[in-house]
């Protein structure tokens, strides 16, 4: 079984996305579709300048106004401005001229110095584009600034008044009045608003002075009620106070402890004389001690005495009364020192209570004195806030009556405006840049944008980057022809056909092909595409090298090779032997021979197995067993073998027949299908054991198939594209083919 001639790896079936358009594609697009273009450009481009042309015309006049700053005359004035003169002091004093230029009140101004006939010269243009609505066209401020245009000349201390309007005059009064006015709007404006901000900061001072008095007052009183000159050293006095209490707390929790630990050994000991005394801390006391001597002097002294006498002796008697005073002067001394262990207990009760109460107290000290710091830190913060206020205000008050008593900046024209002799608008190199602009725009995009959105299949490149599969040859559009001549187009020897073939037969075999039996596929993703005239040409041009070649009719569907043929489809063929009883041609009998078959010689080396009918149920002809057991004996009589299926876009028939083959030849008709269908055709062809070796574009109108796109749609596809199949299955129902 031949594999497909392309590397995986390299498919762009297999990769994310088309790829891009690339300078020689959009080339070549321009070659096929350019004249579009050319003639959408001329007219954009071409309506644009007349467009732009035919406007009316505008003119411009400009008078200049220089801010100059004397920073020099600020004399024995400490820190007044922050910033530089050559930097900041510059930018913030041309900024603010250009805002008050540019302001609603300025225009205003200047409005209130027209004269009647001059509103009237402003206004004239704009009646003549709303002739119908004389009372909405007025002179208002809005109007003035919409005219006149500040700008300022960089890295200089000039501002330039520019009025723009379709009267020349208007242009240089409007922008003089704009220069003349502003001097005497500056002066005004600069003398009310310094009164304003001095009066202003006046008060605002006074009332942050009284209001950082008080708050220092109010500070002062707080240290003074709740001693807190030295609040560090008292703090640090009630740490080392909590740290000792916390020591003594835990030493005494310890020992308590210990002295219940003791307690309960005692009180399970009982009236146990020898447990108690086991208790070491019972018997450490010397009396107990000694008393402990005395009791077992008297026991030995009984055991010595028990060796000689009896029970009732007199020394006998006289040693159990001496034991027994003993004994109970020993228990009367535990007694005491349990005693003693108790009231040892309780008062280290008794000193554990204390201590939690001196920690309790000492614990409530360090909080208060933690509030009372923080209420400080509070004053003293709002105590600092209102003196830096109060300092920045002071500052800022001594520059504002500083600022009042000099002039930082001086205000002087230096170039009033002519009245302009040319238009400044339209121009004809912008009108000239835009139409060229946008002709080139338009006869590049035009075409581009056409091809991106004509998804059929019309050039090699398409093909061989979109659908992944090499060009094995094409086939010229022949409109003159029938379909008898193009089908025996090689076998009449038609240039027009039989170079193509030629081409198609070469590109076969650098396949590596096997000799024989060769078995191809063809097919196409849609009716009317041409491949039965390719598969019975493709046959031809196989017969004329010497091939015996047999050309098989598996299009049971929509029979048409015989109708090439001049043939008809009523004596023998494919579908009557599958459904008859017929077996194989027997011994000696060759399948071109065998009659049930009806094989027909149709060329040098070439024959024709006709389908001998259609049948609603092909599936189940190609899955019948003798279909297998014929393919077999026929690819041992036959060197090639050539089965012309139903469009694989809309019938399964030719992954079924696909097992049999070695390779498909798949044929795609320019500019009849999308390129998404015929990929998802070719792979499903190459899921089969006869891989698509490559396309035969059909039909090719000119050179086209020459030009490439590379590039490929984002597209989903489905078995029988979606409701196009039934409109497939229905020319396929047709009696005539139109291959």
């Amino acid at each position: 079984m031949v594999e497909p001639s392309y590397n995986q790896s390299s498919d762009p079936l297999h990769e994310n996305g088309g790829e891009f358009l690339r300078l020689g594609d959009i080339v070549l697009i321009l070659r096929r579709r350019g004249w579009i273009g050319l003639l959408a450009g001329l007219l954009v481009g071409g309506g644009v300048m007349l467009g732009i042309m035919q406007q009316t015309p505008r003119y411009e006049a400009s008078s200049s106004l220089v801010v100059e700053l004397n920073p020099d005359r600020v004399v024995n004035v400490e820190e007044v401005v922050d910033i530089g003169v050559e930097g900041g002091l510059l930018a913030a004093a041309m900024n603010t001229h250009l805002e008050r230029l540019r302001s609603r009140r300025m225009a205003e101004t200047v409005l209130e110095q027209l004269t009647p006939a001059q509103r009237e010269q402003v206004r004239r243009p704009f009646l003549r584009a709303n002739r119908n609505a004389d009372e909405l066209v007025a002179v208002s401020p809005g109007m003035i600034r919409d005219l006149v245009e500040i700008r300022w000349l960089r890295n200089s201390q000039v501002l330039q008044i520019s009025a723009r309007h379709p009267d020349p005059e208007v242009t240089r009064f409007l922008s003089n009045l704009y220069a003349r006015n502003y001097i005497g709007f500056q002066t005004s404006l600069r003398d009310s608003s310094t009164a304003s901000a001095v009066s202003f900061l006046e008060r605002e001072v006074a009332d942050i002075h009284r209001r950082l008095e008080a708050g220092e007052r109010e500070l002062a009183e707080y240290r003074r009620l709740h001693n807190l000159v030295a609040i560090e050293d008292n703090r640090n006095i009630i740490t080392d106070e909590l740290r000792q209490i916390n020591a003594a707390l835990t030493e005494q929790r310890v020992k308590a402890i210990e002295l219940r630990t003791l307690l309960q050994q005692i009180d399970e000991a009982g009236d146990d004389l020898d447990r108690l005394l086991e208790i070491s801390t019972v018997a450490r006391p010397t009396i107990i001690q000694e008393q402990v001597s005395q009791l077992r002097e008297v026991e030995n002294e009984r055991d010595e005495l028990s060796e000689t006498f009896l029970r009732r002796h007199p020394r006998m008697v006289a040693n159990a009364s001496r034991q027994a005073s003993v004994e109970s002067t020993l228990r009367r001394s535990i007694e005491r020192r349990i005693a003693e262990i108790r009231g040892d207990y309780s008062a280290v009760q008794t000193s554990i209570a204390g201590l939690e109460t001196e920690l309790k107290q000492a614990e409530a000290r360090s909080l208060e004195l933690d509030r009372l710091a923080i209420d400080l830190n509070t004053l003293r913060r709002a105590v600092e806030a209102e003196r830096r206020t109060y300092e920045q205000l002071a500052t800022r008050l001594n520059e504002t009556v500083v600022t009042s008593q000099i002039d930082i900046t001086n205000l002087r024209i230096l170039d009033l405006a002519d009245t302009p002799r040319e238009p400044f608008s339209p121009s004809l190199l912008l009108a000239g840049l835009l139409g060229t602009a946008l002709f080139g725009i338009v006869l590049v995009g035009l075409p581009v944008g056409i091809e991106l959105m004509d998804k059929r299949l019309q050039t090699y490149a398409g093909i061989e980057n979109y659908i992944g599969k090499p060009v094995l040859g094409d086939v010229r559009y022949l409109p003159g022809k029938s379909s008898s001549q193009i089908m025996t187009g090689v076998m009449a020897d038609d240039e027009a056909l039989l170079e193509s073939f030629r081409a198609i037969y070469s590109s076969l075999l650098l396949h590596r092909l096997p000799e024989a039996p060769l078995t191809l596929i063809v097919t196409s993703s849609i009716p009317e595409e041409g491949k039965t005239s390719i598969a019975g040409n493709l046959a031809q041009i196989f017969g004329r090298h010497g091939r015996k070649t047999l050309l098989i009719d598996a299009d049971l569907r929509r029979p048409s090779l015989h109708r090439g043929f001049n043939l008809t489809n009523d004596q023998g063929g494919l579908v009557p032997w599958i459904q008859s009883e017929e077996g194989l041609p027997p011994v000696g009998v060759t399948v071109e021979n065998f009659a049930p078959l009806a094989v027909v010689r149709v060329a040098a080396s070439t024959w024709l197995l006709r389908s001998g009918g259609s049948t609603k149920s092909p599936t189940e002809v190609f899955a019948n067993p003798k279909f297998d057991r014929l393919i077999s004996r026929i690819k041992t009589e036959f060197e090639v073998v050539i089965l012309d299926t139903p469009p694989v876009g809309v019938f399964p028939d030719a992954t079924l027949i696909g097992d049999y083959g070695d390779g498909t030849v798949f044929v795609a008709r320019q500019r009849k299908v999308t390129k998404a269908r015929a990929r998802n055709s070719v792979l499903r062809m190459d899921r089969t054991s006869a891989p698509v070796l490559g396309v035969v574009l059909n039909a090719v109108r000119g050179h086209s198939a020459m030009s490439g796109d590379g590039y490929g749609y984002g597209e989903s596809y489905q078995y029988g594209y979606g409701k196009d199949v039934e409109k497939y299955r229905k020319q396929y129902a047709q009696s005539e083919s139109k291959d």
